[in-house]
């Protein structure tokens, strides 16, 4: 027989009760707690690991992202290997799907976004291509990635710095291996993917002078037909996570209503080359618009010009001491009227493996994130004062 009354048994199991109630909730709950935005998935290189992801995690998290959004698929214990890169995408659809960590299951909209460098972007695009991936991959962003083979990869299995028995990776991003061929087999960009490439050179680099990226040579072999396709400053193979100008492009392109933060509002007109009288070069044209603390839109146009020089008549990158004039008439339109126009001019050393950037910035504390902006640039101005040259596409953000 009990020493205490029936009354206060009966209290005690209600107490023992509600302390359970309590407690167990918030350990239950913690696996399934949605995240605010949709998971980044980084993917580093060859003979690397996830450690060279940390300044551009920092980055994302500046921007708005939260730590445990932010996801690292290391592989390092299987590069350099025989491990095949469709194998790799595999094991990163395991990483993806794994119930203990709920990637997709803590996503607001159920998908992710992935960013990878180099051979990291082939492992993500086996992912997409040969698991699914697609299904559940809202934005693909690759760094730097050979996706149509490397030149110094051909070097290394001509020469033996592939080892025939035990890196097979290497000589799986070679111009014509079985696995490069299958990647870019019935479309480059498959599914509702969305795609973007950044790449240091811009492809007509002459050999070993004005090359950026020594890694992957030919700059055209980082592009996919149906992506996005940038070129960055001119930044070694190592330093795309490190370079803010890709950052910031990186995180744009993921930009998607109300699962990611939205900082930056960006247009870009494709990097194109542009030729007048003897003068030759590569230009593109950008427009920005971020929130200010003022609460209005900081609105900065960008023209980026790439590997001036001339050709007499073979063509030749401007020579190290060398300058290049940029001059030019730029329009600026708010919602569909004028809001500012004006002349750049600027002269700076301009070789192969350099950007000559004008930025041009204006505050409007009336304007809000969803106005339309629209700016237009033309380049180069005759001896009567009248404007001519390269006019640029209306960009609209």
């Amino acid at each position: 027989m009990s020493r205490f009354p029936s009354p206060f048994r009966a209290l005690l199991a209600l107490a023992v009760l509600l302390a359970s109630a309590l407690t167990l909730p918030a350990a239950s709950a913690q696996p399934n707690q949605k995240h605010a935005h949709r998971p980044i998935i980084f993917v580093h290189g060859y003979k690397s690991n996830s450690g060279v992801w940390d300044s551009m995690v920092s980055y994302a998290e500046r921007y708005g992202y939260k730590s445990d959004e932010l996801y690292r698929f290391d592989y390092r214990n299987k590069t350099p290997g025989n491990t095949s890169i469709t194998t790799l995408g595999r094991d990163l659809r395991d990483f993806i799907k794994d119930r203990e960590r709920n990637i997709l299951g803590k996503s607001p909209d159920g998908k992710v976004d992935i960013i990878a460098h180099s051979m990291g972007g082939l492992v993500a695009r086996a992912y997409l291509k040969g698991y699914e991936g697609t299904k559940v991959t809202k934005h693909f962003v690759s760094m730097g990635s050979p996706h149509h083979g490397t030149k110094a990869a051909d070097l290394g299995s001509n020469y033996g710095y592939c080892d025939a028995t035990s890196d097979h990776q290497c000589k799986e991003m070679t111009t014509t291996p079985p696995s490069i061929k299958w990647l870019n087999s019935g479309g480059e960009t498959p599914g509702p993917t969305k795609y973007l490439t950044l790449r240091s050179n811009v492809g007509d680099e002459p050999t070993v002078l004005g090359m950026c990226d020594l890694t992957v040579f030919e700059g055209e072999t980082s592009a996919l037909a149906g992506a996005t396709n940038y070129v960055t400053e001119c930044i070694p193979h190592g330093s795309f996570y490190h370079d803010d100008w890709t950052r910031e492009r990186s995180m744009e392109f993921l930009q998607d209503g109300s699962h990611t933060p939205k900082i930056v509002k960006t247009s870009c007109s494709p990097l194109e080359k542009k030729s007048r009288n003897s003068v030759e070069a590569w230009v593109q044209t950008c427009l920005l618009a971020r929130p200010n603390k003022d609460k209005g839109t900081d609105v900065h146009p960008e023209i980026r010009i790439r590997g001036c020089g001339s050709f007499t008549p073979i063509w030749g990158y401007a020579g190290k001491g060398k300058n290049c004039l940029l001059l030019g008439q730029f329009e600026l339109r708010k919602n569909g009227k004028d809001y500012n126009r004006g002349q750049a001019q600027e002269m700076k050393e301009a070789r192969a493996f350099n950007f000559l950037s004008w930025n041009g910035g204006w505050a409007d504390t009336s304007a809000t994130f969803s106005d339309e902006w629209e700016f237009s640039f033309t380049v180069g101005k005759n001896n009567t004062g009248q404007w001519e040259g390269w006019r640029t596409p209306p960009l609209q953000v």
